[in-house]
Order: structure tokens, then C-alpha cells, then sequence
């Protein structure tokens, strides 16, 4: 059975959609022999290390870890007295621009262990581009399939004895 080719198209651009979407849905993590930081999406757009929106920062120690702090651009915006920390934030309550995230870790000897990974926070209307852009992308694989399947249907039209034929031969085949 062949596939029409309105649902070969429809396919394609499915696929295109989909790679792009996984493109924006970052969960990223990193981890130090001492501690752990990931930032993970709740509601925004994110192109690898380029984010925009609501994010949720996860930290957390290894058990000699008794306190974290976390900083952006070297500024205290969270800090928890045990070994793990969950800070939500929206990048539009920060600057644009290149951001270093720092996870600061201490022992309860008072060493310091810390890790720190740079994000690019975009602005706002970067963000509505990109999701304008695919909602395009969407609209345009809904309408090519749907110009292909009318398209289609209307095809070549049968004469009315070419039906008559056709209907002779399916009443032909019941009786047999």
C-alpha cells in the first residue's frame, strides 16, 4: 500500500516540528565531584545554553555538604543550610545577557567547594519569536496537507457510464 503523498508531506514536516521542539526542551545538568546544579524548564523557550521564561535551578551536595548558595554574576539570590536547594526564577526579573550561575557548597569544616555554569538569558520578545515561529511552522504542515487532500479528492470525475459500470460489476460479483 502506497502513501499518498499529502501524508508523506504531512509526515516530513511532523518530523521537522518534532526535532525542533526536542531542540527546545532542555533539561541540563552538571555535576562536580561535591555538588550537583541542573536548570530545568517550567514555561519558556531554551536553544541550549539561551533561555527565556520560568526555570527551576536544583542543587544539591554530596552528604558532607551542609549548606549551598547560589549566585547569578556573583550576586546571592538563593541559599539553603542542608545539601540540596530548589530556587524558581524568571529570567525576565534579571538582565539580558550572559548570566554565570555558581552553586557554592560548604563542609561542615567550612571548605568551600563550588561549580558554576554560564546561561544566556534572551529577552522576552526573542522568546515569542521563537514560539511564533513554530506555532508558522504547525500551521504551515496543517494547510500543505490539507491543500494535498482536497487537492486530491476532486481528481477525475467519472462519467455516468463509467459508473454504471462500476455498480453493474459490484452487483455482478454479490450474486455469484
Amino acid at each position: 500500500m502506497k502513501l499518498a503523498k499529502s501524508v508523506k508531506i504531512s509526515s516530513v514536516l511532523m518530523i521537522i516540528i518534532a526535532v525542533i521542539s526536542i531542540l527546545l526542551v532542555p533539561i541540563s545538568g552538571q555535576n562536580s565531584d561535591k555538588l550537583s546544579l541542573s536548570v530545568q524548564r517550567n514555561m519558556g523557550t531554551a536553544i541550549g545554553d539561551q533561555i527565556e521564561g520560568d526555570f527551576t535551578i536544583h542543587g544539591s551536595g554530596d552528604e558532607d555538604i551542609v549548606a549551598l548558595e547560589l549566585y547569578f554574576n556573583e550576586t546571592k539570590v538563593a541559599d539553603s543550610s542542608s545539601n540540596s536547594l530548589d530556587f524558581r526564577f524568571n529570567t525576565k526579573d534579571y538582565w539580558i545577557g550572559d548570566v554565570n550561575i555558581t552553586l557554592k557548597g560548604f563542609d561542615g569544616n567550612g571548605v568551600e567547594f563550588q561549580y558554576s555554569t554560564l546561561k544566556n538569558f534572551l529577552s522576552p520578545t526573542i522568546g515569542i519569536l521563537i514560539i511564533i515561529g513554530v506555532v508558522i511552522l504547525i500551521g504551515i504542515s496543517v494547510g500543505m496537507s490539507l491543500y494535498y487532500n482536497l487537492k486530491n479528492r476532486k481528481g477525475k470525475k467519472k462519467s455516468p457510464e463509467e459508473m454504471k459500470k462500476g455498480i453493474r460489476i459490484d452487483i455482478d460479483k454479490d450474486f455469484q
